[in-house]
């Protein structure tokens, strides 16, 4: 399932991460840290990581200079990384303005990111694995921030429901099938979704629509 992202959604998300990575990335001290020496460089590059042991596929691309912070972006279910990347563009967008931006491949035939009700590997865990290898090898300090489309941003609202990583997400058609998270602190939230979607209502799964609930911690019905 393919949908074309919007330039005016890009450049909307990309002012609310750049005001909170500016947030986050003022430390209050005049302290000297240690120096980091980036193993990652600018570019876009596959690669791989083990999980619960399975070979599992990533892309990222990284920007010249200091990063800002992290970009996870989702693909849909039966969705690929190349296809998440025509349709976002973020792997060219967010290098320009200076963040590092994964892009993970789910697993199954169709593909497709486990969340609470389906069986499968833990996509949280790997998500959290793959920011920490991504931060330790391209010497990243800024926030992570999250973002998909249909089931990639079930994927965005499960991190923000059950994994302190995020500060930030952008889902896009998919926040419609959650309800309020239990517990845990808000996270930024901005999402769109049209209300002719023939694959992910605008009315989720009881009738209710996505803008009548409170978008700030949502969790799978």
């Amino acid at each position: 399932m393919r949908r074309r992202g919007g330039s005016g959604r890009l450049a909307v998300i990309f002012v609310v991460v750049g005001l909170v990575a500016t947030a986050c990335g003022s430390s209050g001290t005049d302290e000297a840290q240690p120096a980091c020496e980036p193993s990652l460089t600018a570019g876009i590059e596959q690669r791989t990581i083990d999980h619960e042991g399975t070979t599992r596929e990533y892309q990222v691309a990284v920007p010249d200079g200091t990063p800002r912070g992290i970009i996870f972006d989702f693909h849909g279910a039966g969705g690929t990384i190349a296809d998440q990347d025509e349709v976002t563009r973020l792997s060219t967008a967010g290098p320009r303005r200076g963040f590092v931006v994964v892009t993970p491949q789910g697993l199954g035939n169709p593909a497709r990111w486990t969340v609470p009700g389906l069986p499968g590997p833990d996509d949280v865990a790997l998500v959290e694995a793959i920011d920490a290898q991504v931060r330790a090898e391209a010497c990243v300090e800024g926030p992570t921030i999250a973002t998909g489309i249909s089931a990639g941003a079930s994927m965005t609202v499960q991190l923000a429901c059950t994994s302190d990583l995020v500060s930030i997400i952008a889902p896009v058609a998919g926040i419609s099938l959650y309800r309020r998270c239990p517990t845990g602190p808000p996270v930024a939230t901005i999402t769109y979704h049209g209300t002719d979607d023939q694959f992910v209502p605008y009315v989720g799964p009881d009738g209710w629509e996505e803008t009548e609930q409170q978008p700030d911690a949502y969790v799978i019905g």
